[in-house]
């Protein structure tokens, strides 16, 4: 008799399944928003070895995307549905009011009508006779902060959704942007940032459109894909990133651009969490190190529960594959992992997913072998707290204004430091005005950081925490 091997370690995951369907039927369609707007949703249902579809009953996995032709690209989402469906899931993906081929004006994310888009088009799912009655989420960044915002969606998110696997998104966008009230983006950069480029200014043709789009099942001429161009996108479709981040935003404070809404209490999904902690939707996050979200993402981990994957990568490195080829050991297997989370939630295999600590992380400058570890808690158990005092001696490594130190030895003597603050100051811009130095997606400055930072403010450095 063979011996069965089964191995549920993080990254890894053999012995609980075997693919059943060899074969993918894709079906492209309109379907209703919450209003009645047509939206389009992209299927993929398991078909037999002869390309029919196959018997049964399955749970769904999906993808909200803002782009126009989402399944050209096999990445963020698009490849978890495209792994697990021959081993016996359905994969949609929804395209957001305004995008691609759908109707509708798309002029912000993670909105409250993107919120109820995405709830109606669960509900229509496991009204179908091939769903189980179970959904559950999927992707990164804009298609992770929809994900959070889904499930708080007033009065409940669909009976439908079961989980959510948000990767590098944080559910307090206005704290990800302006952390502690100062905007982390540079806004000469908001217009080239992924995802937010702003529309043409040119008219499309119907040509262009459908080449752009794609084509729905019931539209083979892409007379539809166009007259929701013309209607709902051609002129009204703003770039999010600069309709939503203006300079110098506090919290509270409303938006010019949508009528004085608060936007940022309204599109973050932290506002709204009282009404996640009425539902049973598990979460499991995957998180960037290297990114600007990773704050933010541990955070949610403690208010919004769940399990969470910290690995060495960067934005772009989350969401098309956790690989990162500059840091030993940062190569997981991020398809798989995908896979047991789903088994465990949809179709409760017990593969260990639910029994194991809930934080996996990777360890800097850790011995071969020991970077990965489990813990039970955030912040760790085994952390200690230590107190540093702010100093003037100077640390000789910043070009900044003061050089200040960070000392474990409180200074017998009190001083002070006179800073006046500069208002003209862009910190993240350059003196062109440019902005390309800061990239916050990988965390790096490409450049000289002396005239871009350091001359502009105060630091306090410690002495190395770690010896060389």
């Amino acid at each position: 008799m063979d011996k069965i091997t089964r191995n549920s370690l993080p990254g890894h995951y053999e012995g609980f399944s075997e693919p059943l369907y060899p074969n993918i039927i894709r079906r492209c369609q309109y379907i209703k928003g919450f209003d009645g707007t047509p939206i389009v949703l992209t299927l993929y249902l398991p078909a037999r070895e002869d390309g029919t579809q196959a018997e049964g009953k399955f749970p769904t996995i999906m993808v909200a995307v803002r782009d126009a032709h989402p399944d050209r690209e096999k990445k963020n989402g698009v490849d978890t549905i495209d792994s697990c469906v021959p081993y016996g899931y359905a994969g949609a993906i929804l395209q957001m009011r305004g995008c691609g081929a759908s109707y509708g004006t798309n002029n912000s994310f993670a909105s409250q009508e993107n919120r109820r888009d995405v709830n109606a088009a669960i509900d229509w799912i496991i009204s179908q006779d091939w769903s189980d009655g179970q959904a559950a989420i999927c992707g990164g960044s804009n298609r992770g902060l929809i994900q959070f915002a889904s499930a708080v969606t007033r009065p409940a998110p669909s009976k439908g959704l079961k989980g959510i696997t948000p990767i590098v998104a944080d559910a307090d966008f206005y704290y990800q942007d302006y952390p502690n009230g100062l905007s982390a983006i540079p806004m000469a950069r908001v217009n080239n940032l992924s995802g937010s480029s702003a529309p043409l200014e040119r008219q499309l043709t119907k040509e262009e459109i459908v080449e752009k789009v794609g084509l729905t099942d019931e539209d083979p001429d892409g007379t539809r894909a166009y007259e929701a161009y013309l209607t709902g996108q051609y002129g009204k479709n703003k770039n999010f990133m600069s309709w939503l981040l203006l300079p110098n935003m506090c919290r509270d404070d409303g938006n010019p651009h949508f009528d004085g809404e608060k936007t940022n209490l309204t599109i973050p999904p932290i506002t709204d969490i009282d009404v996640f902690h009425k539902t049973d939707i598990r979460v499991h996050q995957f998180i960037g190190l290297h990114e600007s979200g990773t704050f933010g993402q541990l955070m949610a981990s403690k208010e919004w529960g769940g399990s969470v994957i910290l690995g060495p990568w960067a934005h772009r490195q989350c969401c098309r594959g956790t690989s990162n080829p500059e840091e030993p050991e940062a190569d997981f297997d991020g398809m798989t992992e995908h896979r047991k989370w789903f088994d465990n939630l949809l179709k409760q295999v017990d593969n260990g997913f639910d029994k194991r600590p809930p934080y996996y992380y990777y360890m800097h400058n850790a011995g071969e072998g020991q970077r990965w570890r489990f813990s039970d808690t955030w912040p760790l158990e085994n952390i200690r707290h230590t107190k540093l005092y702010l100093t003037a001696d100077k640390s000789g490594t910043s070009a900044s204004q003061n050089d200040g130190t960070l000392s474990l030895v409180c200074p017998q003597e009190q001083s002070a430091v006179d800073y006046k603050v500069d208002t003209s100051i862009e910190v993240f811009d350059n003196e062109d005005g440019n902005g390309f130095s800061f990239e916050r997606m990988v965390l790096s400055w490409k450049g000289d950081m002396e005239k871009g930072v350091d001359r502009k403010g105060l630091t306090f450095t410690s002495q190395p925490l770690f010896p060389r």
